[in-house]
């Protein structure tokens, strides 16, 4: 992945093995007065830190600043150069509108569907048929955060060479998940690598 991104510019790259997490590092600002500011996500989680801290961790905002304060805040980080748009819903509960547009938009074409259990794979390839051509791929059979994260990029970036029209992710993380733990920086990364499903 190093290698393909920055090509001949660099004249060596030292390959550690696989990354203990997978996401890059949480990053976060410390003002004059010692207010905590969490800028991008990452293993360590703002309650996390709040403990360590002894105070609450503010959480940068959402929208994109004209000089981003760390790597990973633009809108747009990581993304595929296929286009990749996040579905409002799971591919099985899409309202009619919604899935009359994205039949239109395959138009014969064909379609990968990033989903994040091994259930909802059997649903969305149910409901897929019914669309068109789409194939559903779950990125962690297990659906553990910890392998979800690490595998993350590399998922994504063969999600890209698969040479599809459209790529689709359903809503991550589940409901259950809430903000705990890695949920928050996936829910991140996944809004930065997506486009939201026009409207």
């Amino acid at each position: 992945a190093v290698l393909d991104e920055l090509g001949d510019r660099v004249a060596l790259v030292l390959d550690g093995g696989a990354c203990e997490v997978g996401l890059e590092s949480t990053v976060v600002h410390v003002d004059v007065d010692g207010v905590v500011t969490l800028l991008r996500p990452g293993f360590w989680t703002a309650d996390a830190l709040s403990e360590v801290v002894g105070s609450p961790v503010r959480r940068a905002s959402d929208k994109t600043p004209d000089a981003p304060r760390s790597p990973g805040m633009t809108s747009r980080h990581y993304a595929p150069s296929t286009p990749f748009f996040a579905l409002p819903a799971p591919l099985a509960d899409l309202p009619d509108p919604t899935v009359s547009d994205l039949r239109s938009r395959l138009a014969g074409g064909h379609a990968v569907l990033l989903c994040w259990d091994q259930t909802a794979v059997a649903r969305a390839e149910a409901q897929g048929a019914l669309i068109g051509d789409v194939t559903a791929v779950c990125i962690d059979p297990d659906g553990a955060l910890s392998a979800t994260a690490r595998g993350l990029y590399r998922f994504l970036r063969e999600l890209d060479a698969r040479g599809a029209d459209l790529l689709l992710a359903e809503p991550f993380p589940p409901a259950t998940l809430g903000d705990h733990g890695l949920a928050h920086a996936l829910r991140d990364r996944l809004s930065r690598a997506t486009l939201p499903w026009p409207t």
